[in-house]
C-alpha cells in the first residue's frame, strides 16, 4: 500500500483529510491561496464489496483516488455477462480524466476507500497554474500506462506468468526490497480468475506452484507472503516492469 500524505488545511496547521502521496507534487505548485481551496475540495467515500461507484455510460462529475481495497472495470456484454476488463488497486486514480462518459461501469470487489473531489472545481484550481497541470498531465498518463500494462497482464501464455505479474504489482506499491511482503487479496477467487482468464482450478495451481518454487508462503486462502521479489518479477517476465 502506498503511503499517504496529509495535506494542511487553510490555517496551516492540523489537516483536512488524509491524500495520496502521489498528489503531493501537484498541491506543492500551488500558491498558499490554491492550496487552501484545494484542501476544501475533498472528501472520504467508503464503498463495501458490491457497491458500484459508477455505472457504465454514466458522466461522473467526481474525481477520486484510490486509497485501500480493489476496483473492477465490468463491462456488461448484450446478452447481459458481465466481464472484468480490468482492475484498480491503490494508488489509482478513477474516473475519466476527459471528464466524459464512463465505458465501463466501477464495482467494488472489496470493502475500499477512496478520497474524491468534484472534477470541475479541480481543474479551475489546477488551470491557475502551468507547473501543477503539467504534474497532473503526468499522474493522468501514469495511470494509461498502469492501465496498458494490466491488459498485458492477460498476454502472459502460463498460467503462473499471469498470477506473477498481478502480484508483481502488488508488490511494486511497497518501497524498497525488504522481504517478505504481506500480500492480502481482497477479492473472490472467481473474481481474481474471470479477470486473469482462466479457472478457479488453474489459478489454485498457480499459486502452489509459486510456492513450491519458493517465490511465496501462503498463510491462508487470501494472505501470503512474497519471499522472493526478484523471483515474482523474473517469472513475470516483460509483462511487467519493476518500475512504472
Amino acid at each position: 500500500m502506498r503511503k499517504t500524505q496529509r495535506f494542511p488545511d487553510s490555517r496551516g496547521t492540523g489537516s483536512r483529510g488524509e491524500f495520496p502521496e502521489r498528489l503531493q507534487r501537484v498541491f506543492d505548485a500551488l500558491s498558499p491561496g490554491q492550496r487552501s481551496a484545494l484542501a476544501k475540495l475533498w472528501k472520504t467515500r467508503a464503498l463495501k464489496a458490491g457497491d458500484i461507484l459508477w455505472r457504465e455510460g454514466e458522466s461522473s462529475e467526481d474525481l477520486g483516488f484510490l486509497r485501500d481495497g480493489v476496483l473492477a472495470l465490468v463491462k456488461t456484454l448484450r446478452d447481459g455477462q458481465r466481464h472484468i476488463v480490468g482492475l484498480r488497486v491503490p494508488p489509482a486514480m478513477v474516473g475519466d480524466a476527459s471528464g466524459g462518459e464512463e465505458a465501463f461501469a466501477v464495482e467494488a470487489l472489496s470493502d475500499a476507500t477512496l478520497v474524491t473531489c468534484n472534477r470541475a472545481a479541480f481543474e479551475e484550481i489546477l488551470s491557475r497554474s502551468a507547473e501543477a497541470s503539467d504534474l497532473f498531465m503526468q499522474i493522468t498518463l501514469d495511470d494509461i500506462e498502469a492501465a496498458r500494462e494490466w491488459n498485458l497482464v492477460l498476454s502472459a501464455p502460463k498460467a503462473a506468468q499471469r498470477v506473477a505479474a498481478f502480484l508483481a504489482i502488488l508488490c511494486r506499491s511497497e518501497t524498497g526490497d525488504a522481504v517478505p511482503i504481506r500480500l492480502a487479496i481482497t477479492i473472490r477467487r472467481k473474481d481474481l480468475a474471470q479477470y486473469l482468464g482462466m479457472r478457479q482450478e488453474s489459478l489454485s495451481r498457480a499459486f502452489h506452484d509459486l510456492e513450491a518454487r519458493g517465490i511465496i508462503r501462503l498463510r491462508s486462502p487470501s494472505e501470503f507472503d512474497v519471499i522472493d521479489r526478484a523471483g515474482v518479477f523474473g517469472i513475470a517476465g516483460d509483462v511487467v516492469t519493476r518500475d512504472l
